[in-house]
């Protein structure tokens, strides 16, 4: 699941341990993609999609699906960004490399201790069912959890209705945005 942490105090030690953990991870998933990809035909990969993170956003994060969908559509490999995620980068493609991210608990609790207000964004778009969205929102509270999303521009108003009760009925502050996941 995704969770918004805002407010919160960027020295903490231990955010700052979580953050490097995780760019470690990302550096180690693109080089999986750009492994696959290479052996799929398609060498200089990593540096490609580098390349394009850094014209996107200057930046030494770790690239990401979109970054090598950009430089294999730049390098003739596809004729469109949706052609390489269908081909080569979608779920079950062979440069499709899961993302590792740390458990809820471990998330929660950092951004508590570094001071966070935390929000669980669009908990309509896990496919969960309905039982389990509870059990999650009860997890969420449970954790010290303080708002939920209820509106994002991506779900109906029946969904946005239904995490606005929830939100009464939990005592949660309510949340929303404008959320936008490139492929």
């Amino acid at each position: 699941v995704h969770l918004l942490g805002y407010g919160f105090t960027e020295d903490m030690p231990v955010l700052r341990q979580l953050l490097s953990r995780l760019q470690e991870i990302r550096w180690e998933r693109a080089e999986e993609i750009a492994r696959r990809l290479a052996a799929g035909g398609m060498p200089g990969m990593l540096q490609g999609a580098v390349d394009c993170r850094q014209e996107q956003s200057e930046t030494n994060q770790a690239p990401g699906r979109p970054h090598f969908a950009e430089f294999m559509l730049r390098r003739g490999y596809v004729r469109n960004l949706q052609e390489a995620y269908k081909r080569w980068l979608g779920h079950g493609k062979a440069g499709n490399v899961d993302e590792l991210w740390p458990a809820f608990e471990v998330t929660m609790s950092v951004l508590l201790e570094a001071g966070a207000w935390i929000s669980l964004a669009h908990p309509c778009f896990y496919g969960l069912s309905a039982a389990r969205l509870k059990r999650l929102l009860r997890d969420f509270v449970n954790a010290g959890g303080h708002a939920l999303e209820v509106a994002n521009g991506m779900q109906s108003a029946d969904q946005g209705l239904h995490l606005s009760n929830q939100v009464r009925r939990l005592r949660l502050q309510a949340s929303g945005g404008r959320d936008f996941h490139e492929r």
